[in-house]
């Protein structure tokens, strides 16, 4: 059988995001990126504890699709702790609430200033990965 692709899809690149995590899943490698904490790290029993208790006391809540802003009582939790302990969300840094959103580890305020970090920190990713690539090449040919 024969396939025929769109000109675009032919000049599709691999993702530099998957590119790194082959990396990150070697062991030989020490993973500095972010989103990605060592397995150790994960409070594994106290999920396991939380997620028995919800789903034995709220299994609806668990597992049906809710509303796009969040759960209700979570966010209010975050935005009074957002003002308690960051200042951020009160009257005066107009910063209104709904523009913080928890993203890959990091509290922002505006969009503007996550993709900014968004952008850098990809193409500080794809750097490591093209030279990771470059250094197992390197080590290929020599083998």
């Amino acid at each position: 059988m024969e396939y025929k692709f769109s000109d675009r899809v032919l000049t599709l690149k691999p993702s530099a995001i998957r590119e790194i995590f082959k990396y990150a899943a070697d062991p030989s490698y020490v993973s500095l990126s972010a989103g990605n904490p060592a397995p150790e790290a994960f409070p594994s029993k106290q999920l396991a504890a939380i997620s028995a208790k919800l789903m034995e006391e709220e299994p609806i809540l668990a597992l049906q699709y809710s509303t796009t802003e969040g759960y209700p009582p979570l966010l209010q939790h975050l935005k009074a702790y957002m003002k308690s302990s960051r200042n951020i969300g009160t009257e005066d840094d107009g910063v209104p609430f709904e523009r913080i959103r928890r993203i890959t580890g990091y509290l922002v305020g505006t969009l503007d200033r996550f993709n900014n970090a968004k952008r850098a920190e990809e193409k500080a990713r794809a750097e490591a990965a093209r030279v990771n690539a470059a250094a197992a090449a390197g080590k290929e040919a020599r083998a």
